[in-house]
């Protein structure tokens, strides 16, 4: 009867998915072509008649993404626009899946029947059962369809954690993922563009997952790649640097830069690049009257008509703002998560940085929702997060109709960089738990970082850690003690399945 508790979650995704497609169809119907595809063409073309790729002044990617491009000079414009679009639809519906698929359910995190009967008459369990684990077999009052129907009859609190594990919360990370990188304001103003950046979506969460699982050769190779296409993700850079994966970033962006050297003496009007890079970084063309394109702080204060200062005072600010906050982050012991530490990279740049466009966000939004997913359940840190994904998810009809028509949306995308700033600020790392007491859990504990207490840690599931357990008391776990640091603690009791050969890349367990 599972597919019964499914329903929900199953018909949430399908309405996102439609608002979303509806969104692209929209998009579809504009005859005209997208003024940041029609560049893209124009050096595919450029590169096939022998010139150089350069020749279009709005065509400011580097000569390694040129050969990629070449499909686009295929068929006539309009018909190759239309292509361009559903690819990029598809990628970001692709990086909405993939976001979704991040989010762990509840009901997995362990597993009631693997808990040893010591465990279920410990203390800690006693002590809270409501939040104690409950068995799957079909005996069960609450299982299945009686589990769904005493949700929404009697209001029970555990049925309703239980029956929205599993569909809940995935379905709503994926909804609010296609709506925001596929139905919502930003996402509709991007792909009628026909800009490239659509495409680095679903890049910066293969990056952000490489990072957050250890894999830093395979992350810091794709963020090389991405690189080569367009340096958008360029502050992703310090992320392995802060990290200190210095052979990563040595054997992917080594290779990656011989082989923009090797593009720009091949490919015609290559050497141009690096006055290119230039032209980029200061803007482009995003001033004077354009500067209402422009969603940077400086940006938005030269189409204000504010004084020039002013920009580059808001612009110094946030800098001075992100380095606190990584010191502060850094000052703890440990090293700050990687998802988050690139979130907040990214953002920062959009914010402080010379140029900031509407497909910007994009990138920004898909990062944001992998960080959320990757919370534990029990986390609350979608409040913070909340008012800035709205704005951007929110259908473009319905923004037009608080706006007016004429709108251009500057300040509305302002202040959605600005919320998910001040959340990013504020959000509290997962990556190390601390706690003054005892831990006890019924469930089990799973963390991106270390734990540290003072107390004894209890749990009635598994412990899995991808840093080190310190303890000042004993380690009581019907589960597993998986963790790819060392697990220490001076009490006399050791975990009742704790296995070293559980977990292939886990430290030894020294007592």
């Amino acid at each position: 009867m599972d597919h019964i508790r499914r329903v929900p979650g199953t018909a949430l995704v399908a309405l996102a998915a439609f608002i979303a497609l509806s969104g692209l169809v929209q998009v579809l119907q504009v005859l005209a072509m997208g003024i940041d595809f029609e560049p893209l063409r124009n050096a595919a073309t450029d590169l096939l008649h022998g010139e150089s790729v350069f020749s279009d002044p709005y065509f400011v990617y580097p000569p390694t993404a040129v050969p990629l491009l070449l499909p686009t000079a295929l068929g006539d414009p309009y018909t190759a626009f239309a292509l361009w679009t559903l690819a990029g639809g598809a990628a970001l519906a692709g990086a909405a899946w993939l976001a979704g698929r991040q989010a762990e359910p509840a009901s997995q995190a362990e597993p009631a029947s693997q808990a040893s009967p010591a465990s279920q008459a410990s203390p800690a369990s006693q002590a809270e059962p409501d939040s104690q684990a409950e068995p799957h077999s079909g005996a069960e009052p609450h299982s299945g369809a009686w589990r769904w129907l005493c949700v929404r009859v009697c209001g029970c609190r555990r049925c309703w954690r239980r029956s929205l594990a599993v569909p809940g919360r995935r379905a709503i990370i994926t909804a609010v993922a296609l709506l925001g990188l596929l139905g919502g304001f930003a996402a509709s103003r991007s792909l009628s563009l026909g800009n490239l950046t659509v495409f680095l979506a679903p890049a910066v969460i293969a990056i952000l997952l490489a990072f957050h699982r250890g894999r830093w050769t395979l992350g810091c190779a794709i963020l090389a790649a991405t690189l080569l296409v367009k340096p958008m993700l360029a502050p992703l850079i310090l992320v392995p640097l802060l990290h200190r994966r210095w052979s990563a970033l040595a054997r992917t962006m080594i290779p990656a830069g011989a082989l923009l050297l090797a593009a720009m003496a091949l490919i015609p009007g290559g050497s141009r690049y690096p006055e290119i890079l230039r032209y980029v970084v200061s803007g482009t063309n995003l001033h004077g009257d354009n500067a209402i394109n422009n969603l940077s702080l400086r940006g938005w204060a030269e189409a204000h008509a504010w004084p020039h200062l002013t920009g580059i005072a808001a612009a110094a600010a946030t800098l001075l703002i992100l380095g606190v906050r990584l010191t502060e982050a850094r000052s703890s012991g440990k090293r700050p998560p990687p998802v988050w530490l690139g979130t907040l990279l990214l953002v920062s740049t959009l914010l402080a940085g010379g140029i900031s466009e509407v497909h910007y966000l994009l990138v920004v939004l898909a990062a944001i929702l992998v960080l959320l997913a990757l919370q534990p359940p029990e986390s609350r840190a979608w409040l913070l997060f909340t008012p800035g994904i709205t704005l951007l998810a929110i259908p473009g009809p319905y923004v037009q109709m608080l706006l007016g028509r004429r709108a251009s949306g500057q300040t509305w995308f302002v202040v959605a960089e600005l919320l998910l700033f001040a959340a990013l600020l504020t959000m509290h790392l997962r990556g190390g738990a601390r706690r003054a007491g005892a831990v006890r859990c019924a469930g089990a504990v799973r963390c991106a970082g270390a734990v540290r207490c003072a107390g004894a840690v209890r749990c009635a599931g598994a412990v899995r850690c991808a840093g080190a357990v310190r303890c000042a008391g004993a380690v009581r776990c019907a589960g597993a003690v998986r963790c790819a640091g060392a697990v220490r603690w001076p009490g006399g009791s050791e975990p009742e399945h704790a296995s070293p050969a559980a977990s292939p890349r886990r430290a030894p367990i020294t007592q």
